[in-house]
């Protein structure tokens, strides 16, 4: 599947296909997210996915005037006897040899529609026959693997939060398993009557969106431009991998926990801040250091905590003013 690049709607069609695909119990490949990812050098792109193709079951053309619907991949999976599927907008002018290679077309007038079509179409066919004794025969169980293998990959993103004893940044599911930790075992503080279950399940998924959109540091106005936008597109595609009413339940944590409003996304969050601050403090505020970090910049960061946790917020300014003191982090 080929989007322009920066074209923020065909890179949502591309994940909700994705999404969709994954679903059905098949896997997608999506060159271009590689190529983003640094996974295939640009000079390498058309050869690789040559070859990808040939050992594919299905090609699934995502039309754009720009690209003109992929017409060197479909030719050749037509070439190949592959069978190709075109999804493409009504009155786009696709063209005629793009329509004439194409098995199927997949008409759609907005994202939704394209979803819905293209699950209702996979129901239809099995690209790939199970092998004889497949160890996960039951559709809901594969996709439930299929999503924790892919969350395995939050171990791959890299914080701008110290390890306690300062040797290393953490990776995003050390630091969401540590706010679990914080949140099952703080709730004594609480000043709100809190479901804990919740909560800890609000830490555990929270950053899991980080395997698409990336970290994006507190502290850093260029890399929080963006970051709402590209955290939803990756939420739709991750959380989608789940059978619906899990990713439907996911989703809805999630949104909670980003809106800040319920006692429980309000406890969340204020793991998350005390969290971060708890390793930076331990680690002397090395991070802080590299970055510039004001005293005042990590007191407006820890507001969160003062309601649903207070006397957990008044040791966090504590430390931030011995921090300040010690010059681990700038005045101001």
């Amino acid at each position: 599947m080929r989007v322009p690049r920066g074209n923020a709607e065909l890179e949502q069609a591309s994940d909700r296909i994705a999404a969709a695909i994954l679903a059905a119990g098949h896997e997608p490949f999506i060159a271009w997210r590689e190529i983003e990812r640094g996974r295939l050098a640009s000079e390498t792109f058309m050869p690789f996915v040559r070859r990808h193709i040939q050992n594919c079951g299905l090609l699934l053309a995502l039309y754009h005037p720009e690209l003109r619907g992929g017409l060197i991949e479909m030719g050749v999976a037509y070439a190949s006897s592959l069978p190709i599927w075109l999804a493409h907008r009504p009155g786009e002018p696709v063209s005629s040899s793009a329509l004439d290679s194409a098995s199927r077309a997949l008409v759609y007038t907005c994202l939704a529609d394209l979803s819905q079509q293209l699950r209702s179409a996979l129901m239809e066919i099995t690209l790939f026959p199970s092998p004889k004794g497949d160890p996960v025969p039951d559709d809901r169980l594969r996709c439930q693997l299929q999503f924790l293998a892919e969350i395995d990959k939050v171990k791959q993103i890299v914080r701008r939060t110290m390890l306690i004893d300062g040797s290393r940044f953490e990776n995003d599911a050390e630091h969401s398993w540590h706010m679990a930790i914080f949140a099952a075992w703080m709730g004594e503080h609480a000043a709100a009557k809190t479901d804990l279950l919740k909560a800890v399940k609000m830490c555990l998924i929270h950053d899991v969106v980080e395997i698409d959109a990336g970290d994006a540091y507190a502290f850093d106005p260029a890399a929080q431009a963006g970051r709402v936008a590209r955290e939803r597109r990756a939420a739709e595609r991750i959380f989608g991998l789940l059978p619906g009413d899990q990713a439907a339940e996911v989703r809805a944590l999630w949104e909670e926990f980003e809106a800040g409003q319920t006692p429980e996304a309000q406890y969340a969050v204020a793991m998350d801040r005390a969290q971060s601050v708890l390793n930076q403090f331990h680690a002397q505020g090395k991070s802080w250091k590299a970055h510039g970090v004001k005293g005042s910049q990590v007191l407006q960061r820890i507001k969160p905590v003062r309601e649903p946790v207070p006397r957990l917020w008044e040791h966090l300014n504590q430390l931030v003013a011995h921090a300040m003191g010690r010059g681990w982090l700038a005045q101001g």
